[in-house]
């Protein structure tokens, strides 16, 4: 039976974010609902130490892990369709390396605002806003065919989700309820198992998750009064928040480098930038680093694996834009930027293949960025049009390698 979590703090957020300008970006643990091995309950809720860009809790290892996962070009690509409640589905030719769509699917729930697959590609999820839960598909190894198999219930609006890399959890970031639920990943099934609740305080709405490539951290942006929390995952799979900053701008995106000692982030109100936060990987410890204006209504950040190289969609002005963060000392535009469609929303980066996608809502479509094989800089774009009925406005986007 599912357990909801209440919170003073929650019940404050209804008074309106105007009357609470000191706000902690750290979440409350409510409840271990499902831990993963027998363990004592975690009473943990950190509280932010004088410095509020700060927190004393160690909890990375020295030596990252990271886990193996198949490399080659992205064989299909999955857009989720809010207005039609459908998962698009769009598949490389082996031949002539272009993408074309293979039909929609049903994910069962309202309002999909959020996709993610798991590193093996076995299963895609999606997170239906509009009904509180998430969709979890089997993923055809052939064909890319999606086979809806299970729906888990969630918080009010989830609008994002990650899996972990090592495929065994998943983090879901829920704006309509300002909390984060964990679940974990049946291997078999892909059927989806609460396991964790974290509860953050009034004017703080969970709009980002993304996990470190080490699988042992993951992290939370969301606003309107900005934040980036960092929340660890122990030995027997139970969560603890470790590390919290406040930023001074509403998230939209989030992303990190391959080592995971940089995370990046993107705003789009008040202003419209891009921040890259320093990670301390022994302590957790968060530090804003730099931050650049990037203008044209940032949706969405990727990085590529060298980490010196940045990606951005831009609603605004139709374009996937680029940055350097070169030596950690600042972030600089690049000046090359590849057209994509209109409002690309949602951004994937297929680092093995050198290809960027973008999922463009107002023109209903995919575009397609090839990465030049030496620069990583964008070139000329190809549009995919996905199937206009009932309707399409894409606003998020998985790869399946």
């Amino acid at each position: 039976m599912r357990i909801e979590a209440l919170s003073i703090l929650a019940v404050l957020a209804a008074v309106g974010c105007s009357q609470h300008d000191s706000y902690n970006p750290m979440p409350t643990l409510y409840q271990s609902i499902a831990p993963v091995a027998t363990a004592p309950p975690i009473e943990v809720a950190p509280v932010l130490t004088s410095d509020p860009e700060t927190s004393d809790v160690p909890i990375v290892p020295k030596t990252l892990a990271f886990p193996t996962t198949p490399v080659s070009e992205a064989r299909f690509v999955y857009v989720a369709n809010p207005c039609a409640a459908t998962v698009s589905e769009l598949a490389r030719d082996a031949t002539t390396g272009t993408y074309a769509t293979q039909g929609d699917v049903p994910t069962g729930g309202q309002c999909p605002a959020a996709l993610a697959a798991d590193p093996l590609g076995r299963f895609l999820f999606a997170a239906n806003h509009g009904s509180s839960d998430v969709t979890t598909f089997q993923v055809d190894p052939k064909t890319g065919a999606l086979t809806a198999t299970s729906m888990a219930k969630t918080g009010c609006g989830p609008s994002s989700i990650a899996v972990s890399p090592n495929g065994t959890r998943l983090v879901v970031g829920e704006s309509g309820g300002g909390s984060v639920e964990t679940f974990t990943i049946n291997q078999k099934t892909g059927a989806l198992t609460l396991a964790q609740l974290l509860q953050f305080g009034p004017c703080q709405t969970p709009s980002a998750v993304a996990f470190d490539p080490s699988g042992k951290v993951f992290y939370v942006a969301g606003g309107p009064k900005g934040f980036l929390a960092g929340i660890a995952i122990d030995a027997v799979g139970n969560v603890v928040p470790v590390s919290g900053i406040k930023i001074p701008c509403h998230p939209t995106g989030i992303a990190t480098n391959a080592l995971g000692d940089r995370v990046f982030v993107v705003c789009d109100d008040p202003d419209d930038v891009l921040i890259a936060v320093d990670n301390d990987v022994l302590t957790g410890r968060l530090n804003v680093a730099a931050t650049l204006p990037v203008g044209a209504d940032p949706a969405a950040v990727a990085v590529d694996p060298s980490g010196k190289l940045v990606y951005v969609a831009a609603r605004d002005t139709n374009q996937l834009l680029t940055f350097t963060d070169d030596a950690k000392e600042k972030l600089a535009a690049t000046n090359v930027a590849a057209k994509t469609g209109a409002c690309p929303h949602a951004l994937a980066l297929d680092t093995a293949g050198g290809v960027a996608f973008t999922a463009d809502a107002t023109d209903g479509d995919v575009t397609v960025v090839p990465l030049d094989p030496t620069t990583k800089l964008p070139e000329t774009a190809t549009e995919v049009p996905l199937p206009k009925e009932p309707c399409a406005n894409p606003r998020a986007v998985a790869l399946v390698r």
